[in-house]
């Protein structure tokens, strides 16, 4: 078994001492979170992502990448897309800018590889964060698991997950409907990223 972390304290420390990748595995198709509302209205009213609302976490993955350190995620996704889903590809668009490895995975294909059904993040080989929601998607907490034996089942399928899933620019490129989203970024290669504050 795990123990709980504070999402704000211990959980958000992981992010400073690990030495050589974190990885994230997302499983859901949607993550209910209140803030979001706004950005997801004017996403579907054509409007792009706007860097400073997820400024800290773009400073989180460029500080890390800077440093040399590895940030990488893949999302098990059912096709065709949401409109959640798109917008979440839209912030890709931003975290890939900042240095973040975002791969896409169909969960036609995760079923195949048999893969984790529950979210996690998992600091260089161990120790391992499991993320747990509610059945409305809601983020309810986390939990530290470092047992060698239960580390190296999340290696596994961290492994298998990268091997499988498609990089996120060549996936844009392959899905008509979300070209518009690199027409500022991987088009003309510019994305300004915001400043620290």
């Amino acid at each position: 078994m795990g123990r709980p972390v504070s999402f704000r304290d211990d959980f958000a420390g992981l992010f400073d001492w690990f030495n050589t990748r974190a990885f994230r595995l997302e499983t859901l198709d949607q993550y209910a979170a209140g803030y979001e509302e706004e950005a997801i209205r004017r996403f579907l009213a054509g409007k792009p992502l706007d860097p400073d609302f997820i400024a800290p976490w773009l400073e989180q993955v460029a500080t890390a990448t800077g440093a040399g350190r590895q940030m990488q995620r893949v999302h098990v996704v059912t096709e065709p897309l949401s409109d959640y889903l798109r917008y979440e590809m839209d912030g890709y668009r931003l975290t890939v800018a900042a240095g973040e490895d975002v791969r896409i995975l169909p969960r036609s294909v995760a079923r195949e590889l048999e893969l984790s059904g529950e979210d996690f993040w998992l600091f260089d080989d161990g120790p391992v964060a499991r993320m747990h929601y509610d059945r409305y998607d809601n983020f309810l907490g986390a939990e530290l698991v470092e047992e060698p034996n239960v580390v190296a089942r999340y290696c596994r399928w961290r492994d298998v997950a990268l091997e499988a899933a498609t990089p996120y620019a060549r996936y844009v490129a392959e899905h008509q409907e979300l070209r518009p989203l690199t027409r500022t970024s991987f088009r003309e290669g510019v994305v300004d990223l915001p400043r620290s504050r």
